[in-house]
């Protein structure tokens, strides 16, 4: 099992498809990686596909289908989004 640090992460959308609602769309973290046996350190990354996005928190650990990502500081403008939109 492959462990991560993602840096500076917030979410985005996964595949857009016209004919699934945005509220069943897929997520994705994306950030900055850290221990990626894929990716130099820095390297800023997108993950697969989430299958709950209602437990992503900063400070925990997130596994996606091939990796466990551990969320260490959540992005600033990601952050205040979140805040002003009632999803912190």
């Amino acid at each position: 099992m492959t462990i991560v640090t993602l840096k500076n992460w917030y979410l985005i959308p996964g595949t857009v498809d016209p004919y699934t609602p945005p509220e069943y769309q897929p997520a994705c973290l994306a950030g900055d990686a850290y221990g990626h046996p894929n990716h130099e350190n820095g390297n800023h990354v997108h993950t697969s596909a989430l299958r709950d996005t209602r437990k992503v928190v900063d400070g925990k650990w997130y596994k996606t289908k091939n990796t466990t990502y551990f969320l260490d500081g959540m992005c600033p403008k990601y952050e205040k989004w979140c805040k002003e939109n009632g999803h912190l």
